[in-house]
This record gives structure tokens, C-alpha cells and sequence, in this order.
């Protein structure tokens, strides 16, 4: 994210892309109704990066980040529940 913020960064450029794909990403499916409508991509690139950073710190598993990561993910899509009526 710093490299963002400094334009002589070499990773500038990378991350730039990196950003601009996860945007378009992200308005794709909170189009479709599948990610929440007021989620951004600064927030989801935040999250992680908490991840990934937790658990290098930790020296989590990859099931761990796994997991957390699928916590989070229940708390942005938008799922819809099944009709009881059908």
C-alpha cells in the first residue's frame, strides 16, 4: 500500500494494476449482488493484508489463514438464502 503512495517506488506500478484489477474485481460483484455494496477494495486489500501479516506473525498454518480468511469472506458476500416457499 505504501508503494501506492510513493510514485518513485518501483512496486508503484505493480501495485497500481494489482489495485485497479481488485476494483474492478469488486464492482463486478457488487453488481451481481454477490459482495457487499459498501465493501471497497482499499478495505478488502486491508484485510488481507491483516491476514497474511497475523499470520506470519503467529506462525499460523495455512489452514489458519484459510479459516480467517473465510471468516471474513462470509462477512462480505452477501449470500442469499433459500426460498422456504420452493
Amino acid at each position: 500500500m505504501r508503494a501506492l503512495e510513493s510514485p518513485d517506488s518501483p512496486l508503484a506500478p505493480h501495485c497500481a494494476a494489482a489495485m485497479a484489477a481488485a476494483d474492478t474485481l469488486l464492482t463486478r460483484a457488487q453488481q451481481a449482488g454477490r459482495a457487499h455494496p459498501d465493501a471497497t477494495t482499499d478495505d478488502i486489500v486491508k484485510i488481507a493484508s491483516a491476514i497474511a501479516w497475523t499470520s506470519d506473525q503467529s506462525g499460523a498454518s495455512d489452514p489458519a489463514a484459510d479459516r480467517l480468511l473465510d471468516v471474513v469472506l462470509h462477512g462480505i458476500i452477501v449470500r442469499s438464502a433459500p426460498d422456504p416457499n420452493t
